[in-house]
């Protein structure tokens, strides 16, 4: 929603309410914070491009290497983007359905699991 190249991040609309503040891959993958934003199509990492902050409804994607200029041409405003959270316990609760995806189709919807 927001590119700040002289600041070295782009903002995106998804923060804690969509990727959660769990943090905790970082004991595995120091830098990782928050999310790992995938390639469009989810095959493979986007180089080193993390999301470094969130706040309630925003994220700041950045470099996983601070001292790396981020590739902010890359992301230009209404760019669609794919963010693999840290945790997904929070994310899960905040959605009704779930669009399962294969070969860049909807292959399948499942329904979340109320009251257990």
């Amino acid at each position: 929603i927001a590119c700040h190249e002289d600041r070295g991040h782009v903002l995106v609309d998804a923060g804690a309410l969509a990727l959660s503040k769990d943090i905790s891959a970082n004991t595995f993958m120091p830098g990782i914070g928050y999310g790992l934003v995938v390639l469009p199509d989810g095959s493979a990492p986007w180089g080193e491009v993390v999301v470094h902050d969130v706040c309630q409804e925003q994220g700041w994607l950045a470099m996983r290497d601070p001292s790396q200029k981020l590739p902010a041409e890359h992301f230009p405003i209404g760019t669609k983007l794919r963010i693999l959270p840290n945790h997904t316990c929070m994310t899960c609760a905040a959605y009704w359905t779930y669009l399962v995806h294969e070969n860049g189709k909807v292959v399948d919807v499942w329904h979340r699991v109320n009251g257990w």
